[in-house]
């Protein structure tokens, strides 16, 4: 399990961790319903506001990839 606060309302959220990471899903806040997006990984796992994401991934939606910028 993954446990930290959401980006957006600084609630405690937590998330499954996925077979393979490093991984990226996007999700929304139990508390404020507002979506974040969540780095999951065994060494560090990352929350992000939507705003924060987009300033440093790129999301190809046809390929199914995200890059860094």
């Amino acid at each position: 399990m993954i446990t930290g606060e959401c980006p957006n309302c600084n609630e405690i959220i937590t998330n499954s961790m996925p077979e393979q990471s490093p991984a990226f899903f996007r999700r929304t806040c139990d508390n404020c319903n507002k979506p974040y997006w969540l780095l999951a990984s065994r060494i560090q796992s990352i929350a992000y506001d939507l705003e924060a994401f987009e300033k440093e991934y790129i999301v190809d939606e046809k390929t199914k990839q995200i890059k860094k910028r």
